[in-house]
């Protein structure tokens, strides 16, 4: 008897997840300064970077390599077959394994801070902003920016991020299932790292402190 059909949502949910948790992968690899390539994550998988093109492409995933994913991605079995962006949704997020945060008082030595905590507590960095590129969203320059590197950074998030050896502050957003940084001020130009281009994210902005007077 041959095998049940699979419905097409279930193929399109399953493709779905597989991508969020290759962007999940990718943020924490780039959180830690590691390039994020297709061809490691496809690795992590047990397939070939031909074989990973082919879903990213839209190749359906059976059940069979959709079971071989969740293991390999550390999450329940059947994690693809649900929708986990929607209210109500029968199960969260995962938290795909990566490497522990920078110190502090690392990231506030190459940033060239004090190592003192900033006021949210001992993992938070004082950072200032040195342009207007994130006007639009409410932050000026002058202004002084709670950063914390403990947070994992994701899509739609204000981050702290060093590129070609400078710091700069952009949202990190997913547009055409590339990852950018985009200013928040049309005189300024996106930031879109290249393939295998390092780009460690140091932390994410969570409060901004402006002086009125």
């Amino acid at each position: 008897m041959p095998p049940k059909p699979i419905p097409p949502e279930l193929l399109a949910l399953r493709r779905h997840n597989v991508m969020a948790l290759f962007l999940r992968w990718r943020l924490h690899e780039i959180a830690q300064g590691l390039p994020g390539e297709d061809r490691a994550f496809a690795a992590r998988l047990g397939i070939t970077g031909a074989q990973w093109s082919r879903v990213k492409s839209g190749t359906p995933v059976g059940s069979k390599l959709a079971r071989q994913f969740e293991q390999a991605c550390e999450v329940d079995p059947g994690w693809l077959d649900q929708a986990h962006d929607q209210p109500g949704a029968p199960a969260a997020w995962p938290d795909i394994p990566g490497s522990e945060p920078a110190s502090p008082a690392a990231l506030a030595s190459a940033l060239g801070l004090s190592a003192q905590a900033g006021p949210d507590g001992p993992t938070t960095l004082l950072v200032r902003a040195d342009d207007d590129s994130m006007r639009d969203l409410g932050i000026l320059d002058g202004n002084l920016l709670l950063v914390d590197p403990a947070l994992v950074a994701e899509p739609g998030d204000i981050v702290l991020v060093r590129l070609d050896d400078e710091y700069r502050i952009r949202q990190l957003c997913l547009q055409d299932g590339q990852l950018r940084l985009l200013p928040a001020n049309p005189a300024f130009a996106a930031l879109v790292p290249s393939e295998g281009q390092p780009w460690p994210i140091w932390g994410v902005v969570t409060s901004v402190i402006r002086r009125l007077r």
